[in-house]
């Protein structure tokens, strides 16, 4: 939500590799060579998870979300002339090429760590420590340090020649004032450059509250980032899917949270937004899948996939390993993906008023209102035996088309009849906008 934020982001497909698990290569001219198929899914971001040089100290071969320096690309990817040639290519086919930028902290053998402690931040023993979760093999930089500040915006301002932007994890434990100086900077680079923040879990928030160290809060962050994660909110539905909240209450807490965000905001609502568990192994098929999958890229803000995502993979991506995920498609959703992203491209989606309503139990009904444009999306977000509602739309009567799918659904005194989701029907004309 900077002041200089570009909208058409809601409109947009956020692709993320974790480059050293994507193909048995591990390397730049491998993903190189699947653009083509990124382009057809209808990716306009692809997301570099790190390209540096990483930590080496863990079990397996290495932690690469760990960074020993930013100085340089890992060279297992290729070289410096490979990372180029991706760079163009990406451009080419239209999209843009952001990377992730760990920069709380770096790994425990970087070797800044003796060549500058004072980099770092420290206890009252002069011992390294890291406010990252789970004790992480790393050590905080320190952000009270105008040098080590420097020298950081110094490297963003050299990968900002090559990159359209960065993804920040753990952006609130980094000042506001640090991602202010390195925003003009970089834009002077770069005038038309993407910051993409990560926030930290509710329960990490709260571990970190609790051991009263400060964090900037969402609100604080928007000032400075183009997008935000809603890592801290996935608890909520969650709650809902395991039995622990009913979905009428969920859909009161999103209206909510949409009229007390800023307007101009934009959300990352990628169902995988942290390197763990796939989406597909926690919810019980492929219908659940498909109704989740179409009601994370109907939401407003930007759509994210993780590598594999689109096939409903369900192993979790080894990153202590380099080893590639399995490619097989276990339920390939990468037509439904493509219709989505088409959908996605509407003026509505962008500038539009959302809503959500619950219609039962398990069915939620999102739609969005732009003068007399209206889209409806019906998404069965939990299975029951053939359960099968009528649906107030207020919609003249008449057949509507699915526009997920081949089938048309009659109304009926400005009511439908569904049995299965996902359900996204449009019309335009006058109607009375829920509330």
């Amino acid at each position: 939500m900077a002041k200089v934020t570009n909208l058409t982001l809601r409109h947009q497909l956020i692709y993320q590799v974790y480059l050293r698990n994507y193909s048995p290569e591990a390397s730049f001219k491998a993903l190189e060579a699947d653009l083509d198929r990124l382009k057809d899914l209808g990716v306009d971001l692809i997301l570099l998870s790190s390209i540096f040089p990483s930590q080496q100290e863990t079990e397996g071969e290495g932690e690469h979300l760990f960074v020993q320096t930013f100085d340089e690309i890992g060279s297992e990817y290729g070289s410096m002339a490979d990372f180029e040639d991706l760079v163009q290519a990406v451009r080419d086919k239209g999209m843009k090429l952001l990377i992730t930028m760990e920069i709380v902290a770096l790994a425990m053998d970087a070797p800044l760590v003796q060549e500058r402690p004072d980099f770092f931040l420290q206890g009252l023993g002069g011992s390294f420590y890291s406010r990252l979760p789970q004790g992480e093999p790393v050590y905080d930089l320190n952000f009270s340090n105008p040098k080590m500040w420097d020298a950081l915006i110094e490297r963003m301002k050299y990968w900002a020649h090559y990159v359209d932007g960065f993804y920040i994890p753990h952006a609130q434990l980094i000042r506001t004032e640090f991602f202010s100086s390195a925003r003009a900077e970089v834009g002077d680079v770069h005038p038309y450059f993407y910051w993409l923040g990560g926030q930290m879990t509710g329960s990490e928030l709260l571990d970190l509250r609790l051991q009263n160290i400060d964090f900037g809060t969402e609100g604080e962050m928007y000032s400075n980032f183009d997008v935000l994660d809603i890592r801290p909110h996935a608890g909520l539905l969650e709650r809902y899917y395991d039995g622990l909240m009913d979905l009428a209450n969920v859909a009161f807490l999103l209206n909510m949270r949409t009229f007390v965000t800023a307007a101009t905001s934009v959300l990352n609502r990628g169902l995988e937004l942290g390197a763990g568990q796939r989406f597909a192994s926690k919810v019980k098929n492929a219908e659940e899948l498909e109704n989740w999958t179409a009601f994370s890229f109907f939401r407003k803000g930007i759509a994210q996939l993780v590598m594999g995502q689109e096939y409903g993979t369900t192993e979790p991506i080894p990153l202590h390993e380099a080893t590639p995920i399995s490619w097989d498609k276990p339920h390939d959703m990468t037509a439904m993906v493509r219709q989505l992203m088409q959908l996605k491209k509407r003026e509505v989606f962008k500038s539009g008023y959302c809503f959500h309503q619950a219609v039962s139990e398990d069915w939620l009904l999102v739609s969005y209102h732009y003068y007399n444009q209206h889209v409806f999306g019906l998404f069965k977000l939990r299975e029951n035996a053939n359960e099968a509602i009528e649906v107030e739309l207020g919609i003249p009567e008449g057949k509507y088309a699915n526009l997920l799918g081949d089938g048309h659904y009659e109304a009926r005194e400005g009511r439908i009849h569904v049995t299965e989701g996902p359900i996204i029907i449009s019309y335009d004309g006058d109607i009375r906008v829920p509330r």
